[in-house]
């Protein structure tokens, strides 16, 4: 492996001898919740957290919601699995208690590894960091095993091992997910549990908003946009976080003590809790989401038993003011908070600013003590961050004024409990399978601003987050097409705003894109491999940036999924969109060649997906891009009333796809002889997310040829596409096992993915969720957002039985699906204002068209379909009577 100058050994990213399972024991949380805090619905919802939060403003609600020393508080019930389990086959039936428009029609029936060639063409040098698909793994593991290989003194991965037991995530050998039971249906998968930390802080859970990030007991923090250093060396600075401070009881009670850590993800906070039998301590981490340059946290002393002594903790922390980004410097106190300004050493550009950075922190004591006469008492500790110390002290005021009024940490779980209201993903499935959706759920939308907010700019997602990227880890910060093409739809379909931040992220850094084209010799814009600030090309290493052009493909298609879902032509015409689809277009139309001899357009000395193959030929995946890209830009000048260059649909047509007749399948490109290993999914990419059309047969062999020679070791989300595939061609084993495989990546106890099997790699990686998050919510829906509407075509894997989505977002209307093994029931539950058009289902091939008006129902036996504007008339011998009565 490479290891660029300076920075750390490969042992500090991974050693081979720290276990991937934690250390100690694991527990799933499992606290009691009142019947009545179990609402039914689609979507999970925190309705009990809000009404906990409002009946505590003023009090310790974090020692109140405690009921006994190692429960760590719940503050939601689940509503979504009670209310799914009650709506799919296989669970009791409730009564109806509202009018439900159902279609009676039969429903739809549902389809070794050689010794490695040698490659057709050289491969890249190893990258310079660990990263999605960038180099191998130290460890191999065969295609059909679940865990890495078994290192010394480590148990055999194919048997569980005792963190597995617990956590349910491999009950039976071979099968990470077991078959659900109904203890697994009505276990919480919202809040990850455990009696000790993991023994690699790494893999420790993350708390961000939109601006701040931190890891929970790291010493750094990150800030978004905050970048040191030139060019290819540039990556996040590090500023010193003052929430580096861990609970601990004194040395002698430390005995008598019992502790617990948790995730909570309905209110976005990290709880460490410290019991005993007369009294109880709390600390509670989080990063304020109504105020995203806070981050905060409480410690909570509850007295349990009669007695009056003082009741004492300690506070650990090793907070430095020192950083190797920032030259910083302490100023004066203010109104008892402690002050710590700088600005970056070094620009990403020659002669670009400096970045100033101002820092506000309450000084945090070596110990806290409960009086005497004290029953319970709480201690915040505020952490703000502003561009300029007028604005870190105006945002220290705002959160001083909710503090003053108990409402600081409340108006956070508030507007989490908000955040799940408005979305949700869950199945009727193993707790394990829940349990990493919601988490992966978390944290993606850890990184986004809250629905509404204003003034809200979006710095580009990076595959570790916000809560990792300094010179130290992997990354750097960097954003990749992991942001556009693994990130994007899962924040698309539920979030549209931040959607249209993270566009506009590509259209402020178009200028660095275009300089970019010009800089290889081509016209329009060739956006950045690796992209910080400018948009210029960030990484280190010459090859990827010239060649994996394919990134261009992938901000096109988030523009183009974008455009389809929400019908917003003013981000095109008036903000810039245009810009940026008109000036990938030109790139493409200059970089590739016309080929005399076969009458084609040929895209040559590119590196695909497949990052072991470089200098190639006419990628497959690249190449349907670039069709993709045109035929959506022509489009789109037709929408804006704009003319059509000729050459944009004349290198459409007459590009080359690479396509093996003999054999039905799709080289990955010219001169790829099958059996050649690859990185990861590539070619199996088109169809989703790459919409291109295949038959049935190209499309299993495709999955079938690129399954047999895929490195084990490959990325997270190669194995969730893979998925995707299997459920389009109605395989739910093989979609299953497929799933299975993405599970792999998920550590215990907080759920926080590693980038490759073996836990190496970058961690928090969003990239990994994204994918996974994708197959469950558009693999077993069948959601395809085009331009005529958005289809569907249900299945569930095997040993799920039931989907629940909540909140999907299409062009102003917001819809919910509750998918069992053989119905599907669709509700438009609000509209964004009079201009969001009414909407219908088309099944296919029926073509029955059903209304789908806002606070109704719709149930039909499992259908492929489509979800369209209501066209003017609807024949009546085509409409099923429905009640107007509303839900």
């Amino acid at each position: 492996m490479y290891v660029r100058p300076g920075s750390l050994n490969q042992r500090t990213y991974r050693p081979r001898d720290v276990p991937r399972a934690i250390s100690g024991q694991v527990e799933r949380g499992r606290p009691t919740v009142p019947q009545a805090e179990r609402a039914g619905g689609c979507g999970l919802r925190a309705r009990g957290t809000v009404e906990r939060a409002r009946s505590g403003e003023g009090e310790d609600t974090t020692s109140r919601a405690h009921r006994g020393p190692l429960n760590p508080p719940l503050r939601t019930g689940i509503s979504g699995v009670k209310g799914l389990l009650t709506q799919v086959s296989g669970w009791p039936q409730p009564r109806p208690t509202g009018p439900q428009q159902v279609l009676k029609t039969q429903p739809r029936r549902p389809g070794e590894r050689g010794p490695r060639p040698e490659p057709s063409a050289p491969r890249a040098p190893p990258r310079g960091r660990l990263g999605p698909g960038r180099r191998p793994s130290w460890s191999r593991v065969s295609g059909e095993a679940r865990l890495p290989r078994a290192g010394p003194g480590q148990p055999d991965p194919g048997e569980p091992r005792d963190a597995d037991r617990r956590s349910g995530l491999s009950k039976s050998r071979g099968h990470p997910l077991s078959e659900p039971s109904m203890e697994d249906a009505w276990e919480d998968p919202t809040t990850f549990t455990a009696q000790s930390l993991p023994s690699d802080p790494r893999l420790l859970a993350t708390v961000t908003n939109a601006y701040l990030g931190t890891r929970v007991y790291h010493d750094t923090l990150h800030v978004s946009g905050l970048y040191n250093g030139a060019g290819g060396g540039t990556h996040r600075a590090i500023l010193p976080s003052p929430l580096n401070v861990k609970l601990e009881a004194p040395a002698e009670t430390e005995k008598q003590m019992e502790e617990t850590f948790a995730l909570d993800t309905n209110t976005g906070s990290f709880l460490h809790t410290l019991g005993s039998s007369s009294f109880q301590a709390c600390q509670r981490i989080y990063a304020h989401r109504t105020l995203p340059h806070i981050l905060a946290f409480s410690v909570s002393i509850a007295r349990l038993d009669a007695g009056s002594s003082p009741v004492t903790v300690l506070l650990r922390s090793s907070f430095s003011l020192e950083s190797p980004d920032l030259d910083l410097h302490l100023g004066p106190d203010f109104q008892g908070f402690r002050y710590l300004y700088g600005h970056t050493l070094t620009p990403e550009q020659p002669g670009g600013p400096r970045q100033e950075v101002h820092m506000l922190w309450t000084p945090v004591p070596l110990t806290l003590t409960l009086g005497e006469h004290e029953k319970n008492r709480t201690w915040d500790f505020l952490t703000v961050v502003g561009s300029s110390q007028a604005e870190a002290q105006a945002y220290l005021q705002e959160a001083l004024q909710l503090q003053a009024r108990g409402s600081l940490y409340p108006a956070h779980a508030q507007s989490w409990a908000q955040l799940w209201a408005g979305c949700g993903l869950d199945v009727v499935g193993p707790l394990p399978l829940r349990q990493a959706l919601r988490g992966s759920l978390y944290y993606l939308l850890s990184a986004l601003p809250q629905p509404g907010a204003l003034g809200y700019v979006c710095h580009g997602l990076s595959p570790g987050g916000l809560s990792n990227g300094s010179q130290e880890e992997c990354y750097w910060g960097h954003v990749f097409w992991d942001q556009d093409l693994w990130m994007f739809p899962n924040i698309l379909i539920f979030h549209p705003e931040a959607a249209r931040a993270i566009l506009e992220y590509r259209i402020r850094t178009l200028s660095g894109a275009l300089e970019n084209a010009r800089n290889l010799g081509y016209q329009g814009a060739k956006f950045a491999w690796e992209s910080a600030g400018s948009g210029l090309e960030v990484c280190p290493e010459d090859i990827y940036g010239a060649q994996e052009i394919h990134i261009n493909g992938a901000v096109l298609l988030a523009f183009q999924l974008y455009y389809d879902t929400t019908q917003d032509l003013q981000l095109f015409r008036e903000a810039g969109g245009w810009d940026v689809v008109s000036a990938v277009a030109e790139f493409w139309c200059s970089r590739v060649e016309w080929s005399s001899r076969e009458k084609q357009y040929h895209l040559r000395g590119v590196m695909p997906p497949d990052e072991f193959h470089s200098g190639v030929n006419n990628s497959t995946y690249t190449n349907v891009l670039v069709q993709t890209s045109l035929h959506f830009a022509a489009g789109l000048a037709e929408d804006l009333g704009l003319p059509v260059p000729n050459q944009w649909l004349v290198v459409a047509d007459k590009i080359k796809v690479p396509f093996d007749p003999e054999r039905n399948f799709h080289p990955e490109f010219d001169g790829y002889e099958p059996g050649e290993e690859v990185k990861q999914a590539d070619v199996v990419l088109l169809g989703y997310p790459v919409p291109f059309p295949l038959s049935p047969d190209v499309r299993r062999k495709n999955l079938e040829m690129y399954e047999a020679v895929t490195s084990p070791q490959g990325p997270a989300m190669t194995w969730s596409m893979f998925a995707v595939g299997w459920m389009e061609l109605k395989d739910p084993l093989r979609a299953r096992r497929l799933l299975d495989r993405s599970l792999t990546n998920v550590t215990e106890p907080f759920k926080v993915w590693t980038e490759n099997a073996d836990g190496s790699g970058a961690v928090n990686f969003l990239t990994g969720m994204g994918g996974f998050l994708q197959a469950v919510l558009f693999g077993t829906t069948g959601l395809r957002v085009t331009r005529a509407g958005m289809t569907f075509d249900p299945l569930c894997p095997a040993g799920v039985s039931g989907v629940c989505v909540s909140g999907i977002s299409y062009q102003g209307n917001k819809l919910n699906f509750i998918i069992s093994e053989d119905s599907m029931t669709v509700e438009v539950t609000a509209q964004a204002g009079p201009w969001a058009p009414l909407l219908e289902a088309e099944l296919w091939p029926s073509q029955v068209r059903l209304p789908l008006l806002p606070g109704h129902k719709a149930s039909f036996p499992h259908s492929a379909g489509r979800i369209q504007r209501s066209l003017p008339e609807l024949p009546a011998a085509l409409t099923p009577r429905i009640s107007q009565e509303k839900l």
